[in-house]
């Protein structure tokens, strides 16, 4: 007898974790402006868990346990589904700055001339062009700098207590999601806007050489000036970055706030 009444309450315990677990996965395991999405998927695995454990230990009292005890299969299932689709509305923040800041890259790597080329990704199976790479990594040291991780699971740890698992979760208007992607891709162009400029007037004037000396390759000869002015552009700008990149992290708080 009080080894089935053991047993029953490990089950409920593991079963509002499991709620948890799936509130949690969407900012933690999928891609976006979180460095922990780009770990190896076994490692992923272990830090949700871990996360979700600890957020668990924080948040779970007496009366969450006994709503979860009244569900019945169906339930749960459409309690699962409706924590994800919460995890989902959280992560959403983070995947339009990651996709902002990748999509201007993407283009200025092209302008630049690197897209042909680009570092290996093997816990992501894909490569990126290098000037990608190398501003995605200053930007996810600055996640770490300005505490972001630390944000992300008081965000989540928040969200729990303020709509606590079975309360539902009210629905974010359109305006807000507008405002956020707006103005994460505006954000972003500025990010990239003065290197964007300088190779601009590097190919004019690449293009004028080429009219007047139509013998030399100017292909060849402008790639190396491209890069070289990129680089240094990159360098002077470099405080520019960090402001900005502090901004988009800002945005996603306000509009995590905001649902609240």
């Amino acid at each position: 007898m009080i080894e089935n009444q053991i047993a029953n309450e490990w089950q409920d315990y593991i079963s509002v974790f499991f709620l948890i677990l799936c509130r949690v996965t969407p900012p933690l395991v999928f891609r976006s402006v979180n460095p922990l999405s780009m770990l190896p998927p076994y490692i992923k695995v272990l830090v949700t868990l871990v996360f979700s454990l600890v957020i668990f230990l924080r948040v779970t009292d007496d009366n969450m346990i006994m709503r979860v005890v009244q569900l019945d299969g169906t339930a749960m299932a459409v309690a699962c589904l409706i924590e994800f689709g919460i995890g989902l509305i959280l992560w959403f923040a983070l995947l339009a700055t990651y996709g902002a800041i990748y999509t201007f890259l993407r283009i200025l790597d092209m302008q630049v001339g690197f897209n042909p080329m680009g570092i290996f990704n093997p816990s992501m199976s894909e490569s990126d062009p290098i000037l990608t790479r190398v501003v995605l990594v200053f930007v996810f040291l600055l996640f770490f700098i300005t505490d972001m991780h630390y944000f992300i699971l008081l965000a989540l740890t928040q969200s729990l207590n303020l709509f606590p698992v079975l309360s539902g979760f009210g629905e974010p208007s359109l305006e807000l999601l507008i405002a956020l992607f707006s103005s994460q891709f505006m954000l972003c162009l500025i990010l990239v806007l003065p290197i964007m400029v300088a190779v601009f007037w590097v190919d004019l004037v690449l293009g004028m050489c080429s009219r007047v000396m139509p013998q030399v390759n100017i292909y060849f000869v402008g790639l190396p000036l491209k890069i070289a002015v990129a680089f240094i552009i990159l360098g002077l700008a470099s405080r520019h970055i960090t402001s900005v990149s502090e901004e988009l992290f800002d945005s996603v708080v306000r509009y995590w706030q905001a649902l609240y």
